[in-house]
């Protein structure tokens, strides 16, 4: 597996690159008010409509500081029922990481707890320090979330 790590209150997390379609810089955003938590705006990404979360605002409750290494990934949906969503998530000191094979069975164990608050906490490599939590990108934004975000961004 590879993945983009990146750093909130001093606890690294991780996304698999699979799930992304790109990283670029940080971009000053449309602000959307009255929509889900953490969603800081929206952008437009090749004519579509993108909500965008603030990474350190949904894990720690402060908003990501705009730092060089803050990176804007635009992350791929894949909803299950054939329909893809694009999905654009702020990441402060993004970088590109375990690029070595990671044996996904051996080295990486699910959290053991269930968050409903955090449906996207999925699981936690057992090797090296600090541990690296992994996001479940499908459950950062929920479908109605997501609609609800395009639909006031529309307006």
């Amino acid at each position: 597996m590879i993945a983009i790590q990146f750093e909130v209150g001093g606890q690294r997390y991780a996304i698999d690159v699979a799930d992304i379609v790109e990283v670029v810089p940080a971009v000053e955003l449309r602000v959307v008010r009255g929509v889900a938590e953490g969603v800081v705006g929206v952008l437009r990404y090749h004519g579509n409509i993108v909500p965008v979360l603030d990474l350190s605002q949904l894990l720690a409750g402060t908003a990501a500081p705009r730092w060089l290494s803050t990176r804007l990934i635009i992350l791929r949906l894949d909803r299950g029922n054939g329909a893809v969503q694009l999905l654009g998530v702020l990441a402060e000191r993004a970088t590109l990481g375990m690029t070595e094979e990671i044996d996904v069975e051996a080295d990486v164990r699910p959290l053991g707890v269930a968050s409903s608050t955090a449906p996207f906490l999925s699981a936690m490599t057992v090797y090296g320090e600090p541990s690296i939590t992994f996001l479940t990108t499908a459950s950062l934004l929920s479908e109605a979330q997501y609609r609800n975000v395009v639909g006031a961004a529309s307006d």
